[in-house]
């Protein structure tokens, strides 16, 4: 643990290659055409090529994910030519599932992606435009997307804006809410194809073209900055390196160029094939906070979905009683709730097998990318769970089922309640623990209901005084206690 807390330390920033409009598809460039390795990262920004030419497209980028650690593609207009829209994205998820990759394309369509082992969160989509109605005729006459993206309009154009945005700006106050504590302050990178400012992000010479609401909306100022260290474009075929605030705006495009002229002929001014950014921690996080986040962190499951329920009443009570505990105070670690009726994962719908997978980029769904990262941080779990029938709830199995190596080798202690302590729930999920390789504590606590008044106050949903456990309550906090000692050999 300490190992890795140093390691942290000494990564003072993450780095990134940044290009995009290569224009591939000219002339099929897609097998001549090479990248030199500059940094660890390659983005990849948009109009890479065409998804039509899917084999061709395939091979460059194998050829990126064999060199560079990860590399993170934009989908552009071009991208969409010459099929549909609802065709080309999928074919850029089928594309982010070929096994030649080994998870290192990650495809940024409306997609978080926090990069491992550090505290720089990528968001990344297309972010289209706003086409106002007065724009719309000079639009159609010279934006060739309406012509070469079937069935494609100006109402889909700005309805893709406008589902952009609203995810773009769900994230960063996703974002906002985490580095509320200080502990997880993150710096942000935003990759989007179309630009996010019509200042400055052009050629001076097309800065007044009518039809340039094509390319570029205005959003900066709609937009909260905070922690956003850059924020990389393209679409425009102007490469730029400018501050708008506090944010830095960076675009490195290639642009038309024919593969039987010399690069140097066509190339855009300002093109740089070995351009790279580097993203710093958040200059807010001070070094102390590194170590903080090595501090063992425990999560408390709520396993029940039902509602009404009582399970978040008593999850919530046994908490606070963990909380004044002497184990948590003696061995320095924190508690945190996990409550899956707040997570609504749904029924595991993941093509891979969760043992196969060891990085939460490598799974296809969003969500569980989500529950991957939220697992992953912790160091043990307290499950609190009723019994349905002689059994746990199927919430928590599928919540289980979804991962492995995050849940694998952690300690686990079991807390049930029922109308008879629900033992029978505990000791078949303490074999569901042992089956993706936890370590739970032998000892498990079952709270019975005292009276049936009580057993329906609490399948009613009615806050109950729970003093009439409390000799159960303090056998949590002791095996509590046992849990906690193994992390040492965790």
């Amino acid at each position: 643990m300490l190992q890795k807390a140093r390691s942290l330390l000494n990564r003072s920033s993450t780095s990134f290659q940044v290009l995009s409009d290569l224009h591939l598809e000219l002339n099929s460039q897609y097998a001549s055409y090479d990248i030199p390795v500059c940094a660890d990262h390659l983005i990849l920004a948009g109009d890479i090529g065409r998804l039509a030419d899917y084999d061709a497209y395939r091979q460059f980028l194998q050829k990126q994910t064999d060199r560079f650690k990860q590399v993170f593609l934009i989908l552009g207009n071009h991208e969409f030519y010459n099929g549909t829209f609802a065709a080309g994205l999928e074919k850029a998820n089928q594309l982010e599932q070929e096994p030649c990759f080994n998870g290192r394309l990650i495809v940024l369509q409306q997609r978080r992606y926090d990069i491992p082992d550090s505290a720089v969160t990528i968001l990344g989509c297309t972010l289209w435009s706003h086409v106002p109605h007065a724009s719309r005729d000079i639009v159609r006459e010279k934006i060739r997307d309406l012509r070469s993206i079937e069935g494609w309009s100006i109402d889909q154009h700005n309805a893709n804006y406008e589902s952009d945005l609203a995810w773009l700006l769900n994230e960063m106050k996703a974002v906002r809410r985490e580095n509320g504590d200080v502990e997880r302050q993150r710096s942000v990178l935003v990759v989007t194809h179309h630009a996010p400012l019509l200042r400055g992000t052009s050629s001076p010479r097309h800065a007044s073209n009518p039809w340039g609401v094509a390319f570029a909306t205005d959003v900066l100022s709609q937009i909260p900055l905070d922690g956003v260290k850059v924020w990389v474009f393209g679409h425009t075929h102007y490469s730029t390196d400018f501050k708008e605030g506090a944010t830095r705006v960076v675009s490195n495009q290639r642009g038309y160029v024919q593969p039987w002229r010399n690069s140097g002929d066509d190339t855009l001014d300002g093109f740089n094939e070995r351009k790279v950014i580097h993203i710093p921690l958040s200059e807010s996080t001070p070094t102390h906070t590194l170590w903080q986040k090595m501090t063992p962190k425990i999560g408390l499951i709520i396993c029940s979905q039902r509602t009404p329920r009582a399970g978040l009443h008593i999850g919530t009570t046994i908490l606070d009683d963990l909380q004044s505990a002497d184990s948590v105070r003696e061995n320095a670690v924190t508690l945190s709730l996990i409550d899956l009726a707040e997570w609504n994962l749904p029924m595991y719908n993941e093509p891979g097998i969760p043992s196969q997978i060891h990085s939460s980029d490598q799974y296809l769904h969003p969500h569980t990318r989500r529950w991957s990262e939220e697992i992953a941080s912790y160091a043990a779990f307290v499950f609190v769970t009723p019994q349905y029938n002689w059994g746990y709830p199927a919430s928590i199995k599928n919540a289980i089922d979804y991962l492995y190596h995050e849940w694998k080798g952690k300690p686990a202690m079991i807390v049930s309640y029922g109308g008879h302590g629900g033992g029978k729930a505990a000791e078949q999920l303490k074999q569901v623990l042992c089956g993706v390789r936890m370590r739970p504590v032998e000892r498990t606590v079952g709270l019975t209901f005292p009276s049936k008044d009580a057993l329906m106050a609490a399948a009613e949903g009615r806050e109950l005084d729970l003093s009439f456990w409390k000799g159960e309550r303090r056998e949590v906090v002791e095996v509590f206690g046992e849990m906690v000692k193994l992390l040492d050999g965790a």
